[in-house]
Protein backbone atom coordinates (compact mmCIF):
# COMPACT_ATOMS: atom_id res chain seq x y z
CA UNK A 1 0.00 0.00 0.00
CA UNK A 2 2.86 2.33 0.80
CA UNK A 3 4.36 1.68 -2.62
CA UNK A 4 1.10 2.64 -4.35
CA UNK A 5 0.95 5.91 -2.42
CA UNK A 6 4.58 6.68 -3.30
CA UNK A 7 3.83 5.90 -6.95
CA UNK A 8 0.85 8.29 -7.01
CA UNK A 9 2.89 11.03 -5.36
CA UNK A 10 5.72 10.49 -7.85
CA UNK A 11 3.32 10.67 -10.81
CA UNK A 12 1.74 13.84 -9.41
CA UNK A 13 5.16 15.45 -9.00
CA UNK A 14 6.09 14.51 -12.57
CA UNK A 15 2.86 16.07 -13.84
CA UNK A 16 3.59 19.25 -11.90
CA UNK A 17 7.22 19.43 -13.06
CA UNK A 18 6.25 18.66 -16.67
CA UNK A 19 3.67 21.45 -16.67
CA UNK A 20 0.65 19.29 -17.51
CA UNK A 21 -2.07 21.05 -19.51
CA UNK A 22 -5.52 19.47 -19.86
CA UNK A 23 -8.23 21.01 -22.05
CA UNK A 24 -11.75 19.67 -22.42
CA UNK A 25 -12.94 21.31 -25.66
CA UNK A 26 -11.35 19.60 -27.62
CA UNK A 27 -10.06 17.11 -25.06
CA UNK A 28 -6.25 17.10 -25.01
CA UNK A 29 -3.58 16.19 -22.52
CA UNK A 30 -0.28 17.94 -23.15
CA UNK A 31 3.04 18.17 -21.34
CA UNK A 32 4.75 21.48 -22.03
CA UNK A 33 8.15 20.14 -20.88
CA UNK A 34 8.38 16.50 -21.91
CA UNK A 35 12.18 16.38 -21.73
CA UNK A 36 12.12 17.48 -18.09
CA UNK A 37 9.84 14.59 -17.17
CA UNK A 38 12.09 12.07 -18.90
CA UNK A 39 15.14 13.55 -17.17
CA UNK A 40 13.57 13.35 -13.70
CA UNK A 41 12.34 9.84 -14.42
CA UNK A 42 15.83 8.68 -15.41
CA UNK A 43 17.34 10.33 -12.32
CA UNK A 44 14.82 8.54 -10.08
CA UNK A 45 15.53 5.19 -11.74
CA UNK A 46 19.26 5.77 -11.28
CA UNK A 47 18.82 6.54 -7.58
CA UNK A 48 16.79 3.35 -7.12
CA UNK A 49 19.49 1.25 -8.82
CA UNK A 50 22.30 2.84 -6.79
CA UNK A 51 20.40 2.25 -3.52
CA UNK A 52 19.64 -1.37 -4.43
CA UNK A 53 23.25 -2.05 -5.38
CA UNK A 54 24.58 -0.49 -2.15
CA UNK A 55 22.13 -2.53 -0.07
CA UNK A 56 23.04 -5.76 -1.87
CA UNK A 57 26.78 -5.10 -1.55
CA UNK A 58 26.52 -4.32 2.17
CA UNK A 59 24.42 -7.42 2.80
CA UNK A 60 26.89 -9.67 0.99
CA UNK A 61 29.90 -8.18 2.79
CA UNK A 62 28.23 -8.54 6.20
CA UNK A 63 27.18 -12.12 5.47
CA UNK A 64 30.69 -13.06 4.34
CA UNK A 65 32.26 -11.41 7.41
CA UNK A 66 29.92 -13.24 9.77
CA UNK A 67 30.59 -16.54 8.00
CA UNK A 68 34.37 -16.03 8.28
CA UNK A 69 34.04 -15.18 11.98
CA UNK A 70 31.97 -18.31 12.60
CA UNK A 71 34.51 -20.51 10.81
CA UNK A 72 37.30 -18.93 12.84
CA UNK A 73 35.47 -19.64 16.10
CA UNK A 74 34.75 -23.24 15.09
CA UNK A 75 38.39 -23.85 14.17
CA UNK A 76 39.51 -22.30 17.45
CA UNK A 77 37.44 -24.65 19.62
CA UNK A 78 39.15 -27.49 21.45
CA UNK A 79 37.24 -30.74 20.71
CA UNK A 80 38.06 -32.15 24.16
CA UNK A 81 36.62 -29.05 25.80
CA UNK A 82 33.38 -29.46 23.86
CA UNK A 83 33.07 -33.19 24.65
CA UNK A 84 33.93 -32.85 28.35
CA UNK A 85 31.69 -29.84 28.84
CA UNK A 86 28.12 -30.28 29.99
CA UNK A 87 27.11 -27.48 27.65
CA UNK A 88 25.90 -27.91 24.10
CA UNK A 89 28.14 -27.04 21.16
CA UNK A 90 26.25 -23.81 20.52
CA UNK A 91 26.66 -22.72 24.16
CA UNK A 92 30.41 -23.39 24.01
CA UNK A 93 30.63 -21.40 20.77
CA UNK A 94 28.69 -18.50 22.30
CA UNK A 95 31.06 -18.48 25.29
CA UNK A 96 34.01 -18.36 22.90
CA UNK A 97 32.49 -15.49 20.91
CA UNK A 98 31.70 -13.57 24.12
CA UNK A 99 35.28 -14.02 25.34
CA UNK A 100 36.68 -12.78 22.03
CA UNK A 101 34.41 -9.73 22.01
CA UNK A 102 35.42 -8.84 25.58
CA UNK A 103 39.10 -9.10 24.63
CA UNK A 104 38.59 -6.80 21.62
CA UNK A 105 36.89 -4.04 23.63
CA UNK A 106 39.26 -1.52 25.22
CA UNK A 107 38.86 -0.83 28.91
CA UNK A 108 37.80 2.72 29.75
CA UNK A 109 39.15 2.88 33.29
Amino acid sequence: MKTVIYLFVFIAILCWVGDLKVTFNPFTVKFESGAVIIGWLLIAIGIVFVGYNAHKKSYNEGYQEAFNDAVEVIHGLDPKEVVESEKSVSEVMMDEVTDRLQKDQPTTR
